[in-house]
């Protein structure tokens, strides 16, 4: 587990991070990370076994990532209250099967329609 919400961090999240392929969870919430969500963070050597996610609270941007497809462990996603530009749900998303809690708002997503993603979210509570 890596547990460093609410502290002062700041800068981008730094992709060798998602290469440790023990790391099930990673608690990076209230912080001042900037940039993108790296685009390993499911594919990573072994990061497969990541279960936990919590980014809220920072000053991501940039699209919506589509790089869930390889998180099939992934039961908690937190990307709320962060600075993504308009844009969609991606649709990989409807791959977190193992899914309980996604946290997206306040973020500026549009044309949501979860009903296209409820068949395989079917974990959610």
């Amino acid at each position: 587990m890596l547990y460093l919400g609410d502290n002062q961090v700041s800068g981008s999240i730094p992709s060798s991070l998602f290469n440790i392929s023990t790391l099930q969870q990673i608690y990076l919430f209230s912080n001042h990370l900037s940039g993108s969500i790296p685009s390993n963070v499911c594919g990573g050597n072994g990061i497969s076994k990541l279960e936990w996610l919590e980014l809220a609270d920072n000053n991501l941007s940039g699209e919506m990532p589509s790089v869930w497809h390889g998180c099939k462990d992934l039961r908690v996603l937190a990307l709320s209250r962060n600075s993504f530009i308009k844009g969609k749900i991606p649709s990989d998303m409807g791959n977190l099967t193992q899914l309980q809690i996604l946290s997206l708002q306040e973020n500026n997503l549009e044309g949501v329609s979860l009903s296209s993603y409820t068949l395989y979210l079917s974990k959610l509570t």
